[in-house]
């Protein structure tokens, strides 16, 4: 059976807190926790199979002894200090500089169930004391991160309790926002895990991962990544994290309920989306069968066309007409600026036009204003080529030009080339 205090509390068991249910999976899953243990040599080291009542009273010293002995520094890939609650960390000496060991776990409990006691259905979280300090811990790890032989280490669980006790509530939740800075107890902590650029899991489990680069790496290689229990989201069991497109900081996707958009992925923490307004950014519109999508891709798709939701359409509808009236806008105000300079443009003083007349005997240049009436040049043109004006017929551009037009009327300026035929 599992542990139980004075009181006749016990631990829950991740995933299953109905009584009925306990005592089976308490006992399947610790066999499969002793199995693990015992089908290995030495790279794996568990306390699990010592009686609480010894394994909460060994010492550093006996820690020490032990990893002495089976030559942890080379052999011992996996750590399991179960129930070792008097253990302050200098027993870990004999770990130091470690470059075979992959994953340390301090969380003190098994790896199946919850790091603290449910007292009643709905009353407080109680957590039992441990003396495991942040100190020594992170200088043992530190020489293994930093050995010149390199490192294998990809994992460290620590004790609950090293959470700012201010920073749970009353049923033993982080509250929701928190991050390493304002949730750790200890500096150095918070200074080990910026050192080293791990991957926290905040408020989500009691997790710190190496190796990975930064929160998106550890995101996008944990579905290849074996997880196990320990790995788990502490308020749902689950491990479906993803990384807040703002703040950057990991989120569990079920705890979070936030919707990520399905084409740009971008997905927001409840804390951005309450204290930096990044709420409804991401929504779902009335169709059943349609994706969740940002105000952006939203817009976009429904713009151009690839987004053919009726539904979609009628969220964006003020939006993208609201874009068209300013776009209108905008035309009309340009083509206004046109007629403006053209009027600027074609004044009384504007310099006379060079028309360029041809004919079959070749090409006639003649300067005129552009107020003049062509039947005044043509009148001209016919008389010095002794021609009858009525037998002419003047083209611009092949269409007949009318004898009442002026160059002004036709927007000609500058220089222009017209025919004549007879």
């Amino acid at each position: 059976r599992g542990e139980t205090d004075a009181n006749g509390n016990r631990r829950c068991i991740k995933g299953y807190a109905k009584a009925q249910q306990h005592d089976r999976q308490f006992r399947k899953f610790l066999s499969e926790q002793l199995n693990k243990y015992y089908n290995s040599a030495w790279e794996i080291l568990d306390f699990v199979d010592i009686p609480v009542s010894l394994a909460c009273r060994l010492t550093d010293d006996d820690l020490g002894a032990v990893l002495l002995c089976i030559d942890a520094k080379n052999n011992l890939e996996r750590l399991y200090l179960t129930h070792c609650f008097n253990v302050v960390g200098y027993g870990f000496i004999p770990l130091r500089a470690s470059n075979v060991l992959e994953k340390i776990d301090l969380g003190l409990y098994r790896q199946f169930e919850t790091p603290f006691w449910r007292s009643g259905s709905r009353s407080r979280f109680s957590f039992r004391e441990v003396k495991l300090s942040e100190g020594p811990v992170c200088d043992i790890l530190d020489s293994i991160l930093s050995g010149e032989r390199g490192n294998s280490l990809r994992r460290l669980q620590y004790p609950y309790e090293w959470y700012e006790e201010n920073q749970l509530d009353q049923f033993g939740n982080i509250a929701d926002g928190g991050n390493m800075d304002q949730v750790m107890r200890s500096g150095r902590m918070r200074e080990f895990v910026k050192g080293h650029n791990a991957a926290t899991l905040n408020f989500f489990s009691c997790c710190v991962y190496f190796g990975f680069g930064s929160n998106d790496g550890f995101c996008s290689s944990y579905d290849v990544w074996k997880a196990d229990l320990v790995d788990t989201c502490l308020g749902c069991y689950d491990a479906s994290f993803e990384v807040c497109s703002h703040c950057n900081e990991i989120l569990c996707g079920p705890c979070t309920n936030a919707p990520e958009c399905s084409n740009c992925n971008v997905i927001y923490c409840l804390h951005c989306q309450e204290a930096n307004g990044f709420a409804g950014v991401v929504t779902f519109c009335d169709s059943d069968w349609c994706d969740p999508h940002c105000s952006t891709c939203r817009s976009i798709g429904c713009r151009n066309g690839s987004n053919n939701c009726n539904d979609c359409k009628a969220m964006v509808f003020d939006t993208l007409l609201e874009e068209c009236n300013v776009k209108q806008a905008q035309i009309d105000s340009q083509q206004e600026e046109m007629k403006r300079s053209k009027s600027i443009m074609f004044t009384s003083e504007d310099p006379p036009i060079t028309i360029r007349i041809k004919d079959v005997t070749g090409e006639t240049l003649v300067t005129v204003e552009r107020s003049i009436k062509m039947e005044t040049l043509f009148q001209a043109f016919a008389s010095k080529k002794d021609i009858d004006v009525s037998n002419l017929r003047f083209t611009l551009c092949g269409e007949t030009i009318h004898p009442s037009a002026s160059p002004e009327s036709l927007d000609l300026y500058d220089m222009v080339e017209i025919e004549a035929d007879w």
